[in-house]
């Protein structure tokens, strides 16, 4: 996985495509542990079936794709501005997100983001609740 972690840290799709495919295929769970992803544009890369198992996503960008799953990690500032995304995140830091009226973290009354043990802003979890978003 250190090689994926790299080529996305570099925002090099090819060498992201090539270390992938060889090692995990679509579908399949990109699992990321103990990987610094801070300040990282994740624009280029659709990251659906991804886990984050106690990694550093602090004022990352873009992220996206489905599901997403975050766990003892932080992603203080996280930009998702204009993201579609469905996230399960346990014991994570979300503290000053960044979110627009084009975020989307659920999309239907069976198909929502779930936040469990979770450190959110006050504001953001009223907005996302009202959009159907789960928080426990």
């Amino acid at each position: 996985m250190r090689k994926i972690a790299d080529a996305i840290r570099k925002n090099d799709v090819p060498a992201y495509q090539q270390a992938r495919y060889p090692l995990v295929p679509d579908g399949e769970p990109l699992v990321f542990q103990d990987e610094d992803f801070s300040g990282v544009n994740f624009e280029g890369f659709s990251l659906g079936f991804s886990e984050f198992h106690y990694c550093n996503l602090d004022d990352a960008e873009h992220l996206h794709g489905q599901p997403i799953t975050f766990e003892d990690t932080t992603a203080r500032r996280i930009d998702l501005r204009g993201v579609s995304m469905i996230l399960r995140a346990t014991n994570s830091n979300f503290e000053g997100m960044l979110y627009d009226e084009n975020t989307r973290l659920s999309y239907d009354d069976t198909t929502f983001s779930q936040f469990k043990d979770c450190t959110v802003d006050d504001d953001t979890k009223q907005y996302f609740t009202e959009r159907g978003v789960e928080f426990s």
